[in-house]
């Protein structure tokens, strides 16, 4: 039995793991939009000792001694994210997108408050009545949008928030490929005294470029996301926001929901802001055009891409409706031939398959290496050739997996 192994064992165990899976993930053609890529200098700037070191609670007010200079990193960070992102105020204690979302209901709303969020396939389950929000007691009412276009019908929102008044209206989605109309959805929230906050999870990282509205500049009042999709860190929540008085419920709020920063992520995170920072407008215009790229190598093989007329996508992601619903056999399915994708639902017959550019992306590939993206998709999924496919983007893939583009 593995529990009876020595210390030893346990060691070379796991170690041996580790090696099995780095190997595993070079040999797949990465399209999962949940998975990032952390540059050289970033994934190197790991301490053991790290691990350990407690400094709760907010820069220059810890709760415990011993943070001198680990200090100094933080308030790098966080000026970094003020700049790069033009917020005032930056909280990096929670522990991910959706601890975020868990902080910004606690200290927005309070018990039997209306919340309006995304429902499926859009809406993140930390935000739908059967998920945290439910747990917490919050009544959860659907944003209005329309299912052929993913945008906010904005008519039937306003008479749904007029109706339900609710406390907090949360946009973003797991099918992030349109933005939202920002500035009309504030106005309507001001009608009932709504804030108006953003899970941009998906977007993070395109975010410091010119290529889409950053929802702080659009009068959103705060943004939560997790760092290791498109920003490419580690795996970290973190709000940011220009309203003093939502940062203030925010702080009183945080420590009695997160108590511990988790302070190793902290400088890989301040290295992977920095590459945004020097390489972010390059590296969303590859992530955006490398998706359109594929969504059309993918129509063109007789998949069922949608939002054709919207230009597909204006992010790193596309649709793809298949038949059926067991979304857990489609990704095994294309797991089996080395491609890694998620799916997302869609209705009650079909599934979307999600592909995303991010990996692929900062693995080096342009517009041109699309095509045979999707012939790999095509001969996997419509021709039932996964052996062979699978060996095909191993070889294909040699090389490419070592590279990491748009990092230091």
């Amino acid at each position: 039995m593995k529990a009876q192994m020595t210390q030893d064992q346990i060691y070379a165990f796991i170690n041996e793991s580790l090696d099995k899976l780095e190997k595993w993930r070079s040999e797949q053609l990465n399209l999962d939009a949940g998975c990032g890529l952390v540059g050289k200098r970033a994934g190197a700037l790991h301490r053991d000792w790290l691990y350990s070191l407690s400094p709760d609670g907010y820069l220059h007010q810890r709760m415990h001694a011993g943070s001198i200079y680990y200090d100094d990193i933080e308030a790098l960070c966080i000026s970094l994210f003020q700049d790069v992102f033009h917020a005032k105020y930056v909280d990096l204690n929670p522990m991910s997108g959706a601890n975020a979302n868990i902080v910004l209901i606690c200290a927005l709303t309070k018990p039997g408050d209306t919340i309006m969020a995304f429902m499926d396939p859009l809406g993140h389950n930390s935000l739908r009545s059967e998920g945290i929000a439910g747990y917490l007691d919050r009544k959860v009412v659907g944003i209005p949008y329309d299912r052929d276009t993913l945008q906010v019908d904005l008519d039937a929102f306003r008479t749904c928030v007029r109706k339900e008044r609710p406390s907090l209206i949360f946009l973003g989605s797991a099918l992030y490929l349109f933005m939202e109309p920002f500035r009309q959805i504030r106005q309507i929230a001001d009608e009932v005294g709504a804030w108006v906050c953003c899970d941009v999870s998906h977007t993070f990282g395109m975010l410091c470029s010119d290529f889409l509205p950053n929802p702080l500049d659009e009068g959103v009042d705060a943004i939560v996301g997790g760092t290791y999709k498109t920003f490419n860190g580690p795996c970290k929540g973190i709000i940011l926001t220009n309203n003093e008085t939502l940062y203030n419920l925010v702080h009183d709020t945080m420590p009695h929901i997160v108590s511990s920063l988790n302070s190793n992520y902290i400088p890989a995170l301040t290295m992977a802001l920095s590459d945004l920072k020097e390489y972010g407008n390059d590296y969303t215009r590859q992530l955006i055009a490398n998706a359109r790229a594929l969504a059309k190598e993918m129509e063109a093989r007789d998949f069922a891409v949608c939002f054709k007329e919207q230009g597909y996508t204006q992010t790193h992601l596309i649709a793809v409706k298949v038949d059926g619903t067991d979304r857990r056999g489609l990704v095994r399915q294309m797991e089996s031939a080395n491609i890694l994708s998620s799916t997302v639902p869609c209705d009650d017959a079909h599934t979307y398959i999600r592909p995303g550019t991010l990996m692929v992306t900062r693995q080096g590939l342009v517009e041109r290496d699309m095509a045979t993206c999707a012939e790999f998709l095509h001969r996997a999924l419509h021709l039932g050739e996964a052996e062979q496919v699978r060996s095909d983007i191993m070889e294909w893939m040699r090389g490419r997996s070592s590279q990491v583009h748009f990092a230091y």
